[in-house]
C-alpha cells in the first residue's frame, strides 16, 4: 500500500506541547505604558493600571489561579526548573474557570497607600489593590529602589484537591510567572500647583470691578494649603505699580482643583499711568503660596491681563468712591474698594427696584379703578331687592321679581 506524504501528515498530525501562557501588559493593554509618563519611579496614590492575562491552550479547561506578591530585590523570586513559587505570601488572588483554547484577563488597579522611611530604607506597608486596602505588606528597600511585582500563575490539581505552582508537559512539570520592577524614592515628591483664570483678559475702567475666576489644582497627588496671595500691577515696560498680599486660607487636594474668585479693580494710579503712556493694557500678577502636604515651600503665579476701557460709563462711581475715600484705598490695594462698589451697585438696583414696583402698582391700581366703572356700567339693579343684575336681566333670581 501506498501512502503518500500529504495523506500521512493528514492521518499521523504533530504532537502539540499543552502549556499555559501567563502575560502582563500596559494600561492600553500593550507590551509597553505600564507606568504613568514612563517612568518606574511611584509615590504613594499614583494610579497604576495593568492587565493580566492568562491563555489556556491545555487541551481541556483549567481552574487557575493568579497570585499577586510584593517583593524586593532581595527576596527569592520563584524558581521554574524546580517548580517553586516565592515564599511571600500573596497580597491577592483571582481565580477563574477558563476553557480550552481561551483566555483568562484580569485588571490590576493598584496604587501605594502607605509608606514609612528610616535610614535610607522605605517600607511599603500597605497597597490598594483593585478597591482594596491590602495592610501588613511591610516590604522594604534600600533607598526605595527595586521593588517589583511578582505574579504567579497556579493551577488547580483534581488529584490532590488543590493549586500547585505547575502543570503537567508530557513527563515534565512547567511553570509560569512575572514580575515589573518599580521604584518608590525616599524623597518624598512636591506637589505642582496650577494657576489659571478666567476671564482672561478682561475689560475694566476706572472704578470698576469685574469677578475673575481663578483655577488651582494639583496634578500630583499631594494635596496643598495655601495661605496668602500676592498681587501686582505690571506695566508694559516691566516695571510694577502698586502691589500688596492678602491672607486667605485656600485648600486643594491631592488630584483636585477649587475656585476662587476675586473683584480686581483698576487703580486710578494704574489708569493715570497707562493714559500718559499711551498702554492698551496692563497686568495684575497674582502669585500664590502656601505648603504642600509634606511640608515644602509651594507657590504659582498667573497673569491677568487688563484691558482699559473708557471710565465715562463709570464716572459716577468713581465720583462716589473718591467722596469717601474709596480710590485712594484702591490705589494701594485694587480689591479693597471691590466691595464698597458693591455695595454702591445694591443700592441703586434697589432704589431702581423699588420705583420700579411702586410703578407697577399704581399702574395694576389704575386698571382695576377702570374696571370697576365698565363693571357697574354694565349692570342693574332689581326693582323688588335692589340687587346688582347683570346688564339686560329680566327676572331676579334672588327675590324673584320680573324686570321691566
Amino acid at each position: 500500500m501506498v501512502v503518500s506524504s500529504a495523506m500521512w501528515a493528514a492521518l499521523n498530525p504533530p504532537e502539540v506541547e499543552p502549556f499555559l501562557a501567563l502575560y502582563t501588559l500596559g494600561r492600553d493593554k500593550t507590551l509597553s505604558n505600564y507606568y504613568a509618563g514612563g517612568s518606574p519611579d511611584l509615590y504613594p496614590n499614583d494610579s497604576v493600571l495593568w492587565y493580566v492575562g492568562v491563555y489556556n491552550h491545555m487541551g481541556l479547561a483549567q481552574y487557575l489561579e493568579i497570585r499577586f506578591k510584593l517583593l524586593n530585590g532581595t527576596l527569592p523570586s520563584p524558581n521554574e526548573a524546580a517548580n517553586q513559587p516565592s515564599n511571600v505570601l500573596p497580597f491577592a488572588t483571582a481565580r477563574q474557570l477558563v476553557d480550552s483554547n481561551g483566555t483568562f484577563l484580569i485588571p490590576a488597579a493598584w496604587s501605594i497607600a502607605n509608606v514609612a522611611s528610616s535610614n535610607e530604607t522605605l517600607t511599603i506597608n500597605s497597597l490598594q489593590f483593585n478597591g482594596v486596602l491590602e495592610q501588613n505588606l511591610n516590604i522594604s528597600a534600600k533607598n526605595g529602589y527595586n521593588f517589583r511585582m511578582v505574579i504567579e500563575l497556579w493551577v488547580f490539581d483534581p488529584q490532590i484537591g488543590d493549586f500547585v505552582f505547575w502543570w503537567p508537559s508530557g513527563t515534565e512539570k512547567k511553570s509560569s510567572w512575572n514580575q515589573v520592577w518599580f521604584n518608590v524614592p525616599v524623597q518624598s515628591k512636591s506637589a505642582r500647583l496650577d494657576a489659571s483664570a478666567l476671564p482672561n483678559p478682561v475689560q475694566i475702567a476706572v472704578g470698576q470691578s469685574v469677578p475673575v475666576a481663578y483655577r488651582l489644582s494639583d496634578a500630583t497627588g499631594v494635596g496643598v494649603t495655601l495661605a496668602s496671595e500676592q498681587w501686582v500691577f505690571a506695566y508694559p515696560d516691566g516695571s510694577n505699580g502698586p502691589s500688596g498680599t492678602a491672607t486667605d486660607r485656600i485648600r486643594i487636594d491631592a488630584h483636585s482643583s477649587v475656585y476662587w474668585t476675586r473683584w480686581p479693580q483698576l487703580p486710578p494710579e494704574v489708569a493715570g499711568r497707562a493714559a500718559a503712556n499711551g498702554w492698551q493694557s496692563v497686568v495684575l500678577r497674582y502669585t500664590f503660596v502656601g505648603a504642600d502636604d509634606n511640608g515644602d515651600a509651594i507657590s504659582a503665579s498667573y497673569d491677568v491681563t487688563i484691558i482699559l476701557v473708557s471710565a465715562s460709563t463709570t464716572a459716577t462711581i468713581t465720583a462716589t468712591a473718591a467722596t469717601t475715600g474709596t480710590t485712594s484705598i484702591c490705589t494701594t490695594n485694587p480689591f479693597v474698594c471691590a466691595l464698597e462698589t458693591i455695595v454702591l451697585f445694591a443700592g441703586v438696583a434697589v432704589a431702581v427696584l423699588a420705583f420700579r414696583r411702586a410703578r407697577r402698582m399704581a399702574r395694576r391700581e389704575k386698571v382695576e379703578a377702570r374696571r370697576q366703572i365698565s363693571n357697574r356700567r354694565q349692570a342693574t339693579f332689581c326693582i323688588n331687592c335692589g340687587i346688582q343684575l347683570p346688564l339686560g336681566a329680566k327676572h331676579c333670581d334672588d327675590c324673584g321679581a320680573n324686570q321691566p
